[in-house]
């Protein structure tokens, strides 16, 4: 994703220097790109006692789930048209910024959510040592 974006952001920023007509329009879809590709640029998912807490890129977009709160953890495997970023699927919220593999955790409530990884199993395993220990 970051590649066919960057991609598009140096289509965009060529286009705009050769010309006239649409020039400052092209230049802000080019920022807007960037500023996605900065944003989304790495997904980073903490697990502590207390909280699974996942954040975007530098941290401009974060979100934090009680350990307490979840009932069950297991390894899914996204369809490709789910896509990536953050958005509602049949299957609860997604969270992910690249591959298929992610961790669906369900809550006391029956919520889901998918976070996306490349490592699903080690990401299941330190949900499971939380949810041991609370």
């Amino acid at each position: 994703m970051l590649w066919v974006l960057g991609a598009a952001v140096l289509v965009m920023g060529l286009v705009a220097t050769r010309s006239g007509e649409g020039r400052f329009i092209m230049l802000l879809v080019a920022a807007i790109l960037v500023v996605t590709i900065v944003v989304f640029s790495s997904l980073t998912v903490e697990v502590t006692d207390m909280h699974v807490r996942l954040f975007f890129g530098p941290g401009v977009i974060r979100k934090s789930f009680l350990v307490a709160e979840i009932r069950e953890v297991r390894i899914v495997t996204n369809a490709w048209y789910y896509g990536w970023g953050i958005h509602m699927t049949p299957h609860g919220w997604l969270f992910n910024i690249a591959g298929f593999g992610a961790v669906e955790l369900t809550f006391d409530s029956g919520r889901k959510v998918r976070i996306g990884s490349d490592e699903p199993h080690r990401l299941k395993d330190a949900v499971q040592r939380a949810m041991a220990g609370a």
